[in-house]
């Protein structure tokens, strides 16, 4: 594997129209308002899609606090992945 330089920063502005209908269609699925978070920014890909297209990427995750991610156990629950998915619905229908 080549290492590369990576990604620059960037940040989804906290009025962005795409970040408040994906917001308020996770809110729907989940019954409450979500917590916005920095991440991504060892994921070259999206300051890529920032440089090359001009879109903000809104990284979203749905495990709980004990899934232990990326550890050797990992896990995931199931209603989570049912809730996510729901999600994803909600969030594509409202960026249609």
């Amino acid at each position: 594997a080549l290492l590369g330089e990576g990604s620059r920063a960037f940040l989804v502005p906290p009025e962005s129209p795409d970040l408040a209908r994906a917001a308020g269609a996770l809110a729907q699925e989940w019954g409450k308002a979500p917590i916005t978070v920095g991440s991504g920014g060892s994921i070259p890909i999206v300051g890529q899609f920032k440089n090359l297209f001009g879109v903000d990427t809104l990284l979203i995750g749905f495990a709980l606090d004990d899934d232990r991610v990326h550890s050797p156990n990992e896990k995931y629950d199931l209603a989570c992945f049912h809730k996510g998915t729901r999600s994803w619905v909600r969030i594509l229908d409202a960026l249609a």
